[in-house]
């Protein structure tokens, strides 16, 4: 009769074991599903959008330093048809810049943002929607054509900037978990397994 109990015990334990073992690989799983999904349907775009945002800005930058450099001098060789002409260049492309790649990739991200938040650190998810909302906000006053006392003096400092790097930081640690070895997926597994999300 002993025997029997003991036995029993055995196969319960062994079922226990076999249950805890199955859950820890399923919660590794999951991360890795997780992660995948995460930087594949929202991280990896949003850093693309606002990486070539950034990189817009900067190039329009580079060009309107050029322009100062090379027309704005009073010495300059050039006519005030000339400047004039050089500036007025600068600002079309400038508007052409905007309304060809900032403003559809704001668009798009905001489609990301709908669809794949959940994806998303709150820090991030939150920085993004008040980046976008205000950028939003910041185009549409440009467009109205207020009377000079009810412009901005300034444009609103542009965050998108810093928002890029923290989803840049973002990526990369999620990138980093995703690669990990067997040992660091296997703890951040067992961390997924009791996370109260």
């Amino acid at each position: 009769m002993g025997s029997m109990f003991a036995t029993l015990g055995y196969f319960c334990v062994g079922t226990l074991f076999g249950l805890a073992v199955m859950a820890v690989v399923l919660a590794v799983a999951s991360r890795r599903r997780g992660l995948e999904a995460a930087l594949s349907k929202a991280y990896g775009p949003l850093q693309a959008l606002l990486s070539e945002n950034a990189a817009a800005r900067a190039k329009a930058g580079e060009v309107e330093d050029r322009l100062m450099s090379t027309y704005a001098s009073e010495s300059a060789p050039f006519s005030p048809e000339e400047k004039k002409g050089a500036a007025e260049a600068f600002l079309a492309v400038e508007v052409s810049m905007s309304e060809r790649v900032i403003n559809p990739n704001r668009e798009r991200m905001k489609e990301v943002v709908a669809e794949w938040g959940h994806l998303l650190r709150d820090d991030d998810y939150l920085a993004l929607t008040s980046e976008l909302g205000l950028a939003t906000a910041v185009r549409l006053l440009a467009e109205a054509g207020l009377p000079k006392g009810l412009r901005d003096d300034r444009p609103l400092a542009d965050k998108e900037g810093d928002v890029l790097e923290q989803i840049r930081q973002t990526y990369l640690e999620l990138a980093r978990q995703r690669r990990a070895g067997f040992l660091t997926s296997l703890a951040q597994g067992v961390r997924h397994l009791f996370a109260a999300d």
